[in-house]
């Protein structure tokens, strides 16, 4: 369950931040200019890009040995 939970509060993050991207998005458009708060805003969404891809492996491996049990036996 804990890389269930991992994954969902991934996923929370990712939602806010998205939200947060849209916004400078709109606000860029509109302005012409970009923010300070964008930096930290899009090197947020990296590091939960690769938490996220650290627990997909890691999800990935899990179910590839699932699968060599049952192809073994």
């Amino acid at each position: 369950m804990q890389v269930q939970t991992e994954l969902q509060q991934l996923r929370r993050a990712s939602v806010l931040h998205g939200n947060n991207l849209n916004q400078l998005a709109a606000a860029a458009n509109t302005t012409g200019e970009v923010g300070l708060a964008s930096s930290r805003v899009i090197a947020n969404i990296d590091r939960i890009v690769a938490q996220l891809d650290e627990r997909l492996s890691a999800v990935d491996a899990l179910l590839a040995r699932i699968v060599d049990r049952f192809e073994s036996t």
